[in-house]
């Protein structure tokens, strides 16, 4: 039986509503959120050092300058990376295939950089700086300076979690065109 464009038209739900209707669908439109809020942070805090020519320890992007002691303390990254680890671990069921496998290298590229904040946090409790160092510093840090390093951990994370994404809906848009 063949169906015309209207008739078909009125058969499927809006596209839109039927994707909002899904929880993990919409649990990811508020984890990819996150995310980028995330990155758009780290992007402030370049720009705050390197065009504004703000002194690192003050480059602490838009959230650093309304709360600067949670910047300090790492409370305020440590919550964070620690939320989004949990948010890509909790999305993870919903990712098949392709997109599971990009999911997962976020997912581990995302637990390294939350063990680089953890050392960050147990250091600033405990005052006991690892490396012989003056301050809190991770591993990382031996590399990069921590506003280069944090960006590249972010930039590594959003990258596959982007791929995971769009792989993800690519794959649900053609299971949705095969049940036409």
């Amino acid at each position: 039986m063949r169906h015309s464009t209207m008739e078909l038209t009125a058969l499927r739900p809006n596209r839109l509503s039927r994707v909002l209707s899904d929880p993990h669908t919409r649990a990811l439109i508020l984890y990819g959120g996150l995310v980028l809020g995330h990155f758009s942070e780290h992007i402030i805090q370049l720009i705050q050092a390197f065009v504004l020519g703000m002194p690192s320890h003050q480059s602490m992007g838009l959230l650093g300058l309304w709360f600067p002691e949670l910047m300090r303390t790492e409370v305020l990254h440590f919550s964070y990376n620690l939320v989004q680890l949990l948010g890509l671990l909790f999305l993870a069921y919903g990712f098949s295939g392709r997109a599971r496998r990009w999911w997962n290298v976020a997912i581990l590229l995302q637990g390294w950089h939350f063990f680089e904040h953890f050392l960050l946090q147990a250091q600033y409790v405990t005052k006991f700086y690892l490396f012989g160092k003056p301050r809190q510093t991770s591993i990382g840090e031996l590399l990069l300076p921590r506003i280069e390093l944090h960006f590249v951990y972010v930039t590594l994370a959003v990258i596959p979690t982007v791929i995971a994404i769009y792989l993800h809906f690519r794959q649900r848009a053609g299971e949705r065109e095969d049940d036409v």
